[in-house]
């Protein structure tokens, strides 16, 4: 099913990078033999919020992205390819080797990989591998943000399921720093997942999602281009961050 587009004024100013997907393919899914076409399309629909060309238009010289569900690093392999910064949030004790394996070639000050759980609020689950149980720690969104000062202009949420949750714990991040967002929403665990995904973030923002995407029975993708909610009037430094926060101190680079 294609695109099925909601009112949008937005149109790309500058052309968007290429994505080498067959590098994409050999180093991150060659476990999983080939890139799923729904993902291939619907990262293609969001690239341009990782490349800091494009956004500079749009307040943010250096993306970075939030990858909350990195899995082995698809979606964070292509938003460093375009020149984002990514924290990788990934729950998997399993994952994480493949994770660093296939970012191995990036420098890592452009990413960190964070391995706790993402919901609504914080604390300690027991989660298992196998026959094998181990104790995660469980963030919010926000209280990681205001523990890093670290602010988003995107998120990707896929978290099987766990979506109203993660989005709960981040409501003062999504209200405050309006970073657009792709949501990957499970009909198979929540009924109607995607009406109640829409309603929230309707009531937070008042806006509704530019597109989505039918990605199987009960998976849909969910977009949200929210550049032109952040307010343009605020003061910037040299590297697009806003000198009167949200900013990102420190490590910001030229």
């Amino acid at each position: 099913m294609p695109y099925v587009s909601f009112n949008t004024t937005y149109d790309p100013p500058v052309s968007l990078p290429n994505i080498d997907y067959e590098r994409i393919r050999q180093k991150v899914t060659n476990q999983l033999n080939s890139i799923v076409p729904y993902e291939r399309t619907s990262i293609e629909r969001c690239k341009d919020h990782f490349s800091p060309i494009s956004t500079v238009v749009y307040w943010f010289k250096r993306p970075i992205v939030f990858d909350i569900g990195a899995n082995i690093g698809l979606w964070t392999h292509a938003a460093l390819q375009c020149g984002a910064d990514v924290v990788c949030f990934e729950k998997d004790k399993g994952y994480l080797e493949k994770l660093k394996e296939n970012l191995s070639e990036f420098d890592d000050s452009r990413f960190r990989i964070v391995n706790e759980m993402v919901l609504h609020d914080t604390g300690e689950v027991v989660a298992t591998e196998g026959d094998k149980g181990y104790g995660v720690n469980v963030i919010s969104i926000d209280s990681w943000v205001v523990a890093h000062r670290i602010f988003p202009s995107f998120m990707k949420i896929d978290v099987e399921g766990a979506e109203i949750p993660v989005l709960l714990g981040a409501k003062q991040t999504i209200q405050k720093c309006k970073p657009s967002m792709m949501i990957e929403t499970h009909e198979m665990y929540i009924d109607n997942c995607k009406y109640l995904v829409v309603e929230l973030l309707k009531e937070w923002l008042g806006v509704e999602p530019v597109s989505y995407q039918f990605c199987h029975k009960g998976l849909y993708h969910l977009y949200y281009d929210l550049r032109e909610h952040v307010d343009t009037g605020r003061p910037l430094d040299r590297y697009g961050n806003y000198l009167d926060g949200p900013h990102r101190p420190g490590e910001a680079r030229p």
